[in-house]
């Protein structure tokens, strides 16, 4: 298995699932601008969101958001590459 390096590129697929929300596009807009705040290049979709950036800067964004919407129970379903879209400019 191949450990990443600390400051690699990697690029991040994220879908967010609040439990037991009927209104759940509130929690939805809070992730998004939590990945927005960051700095960080975001692409949003339809069923995820994709994060792009140095491998610590999004692992940070992540633990963010865990740590941010802890009065929401949710799932995070998670992918992550260090090949997809990982060019440095």
């Amino acid at each position: 298995m191949c450990e990443l390096q600390k400051n690699s590129m990697i690029s991040c697929g994220l879908a967010y699932y609040p439990i037991g929300k009927v209104e759940y596009e509130e929690e939805i807009n809070k992730v998004i601008q939590i990945i927005k705040d960051a700095g960080i290049a975001y692409e949003v979709n339809e069923m995820s969101t994709v994060i792009k950036g140095e491998s610590e800067l999004v692992f940070s964004v992540l633990k963010k958001i865990t740590n941010e919407m802890t009065e929401t129970k949710f799932v995070l379903n998670l992918s992550i590459s260090n090949t997809c879209g990982c060019e440095k400019v």
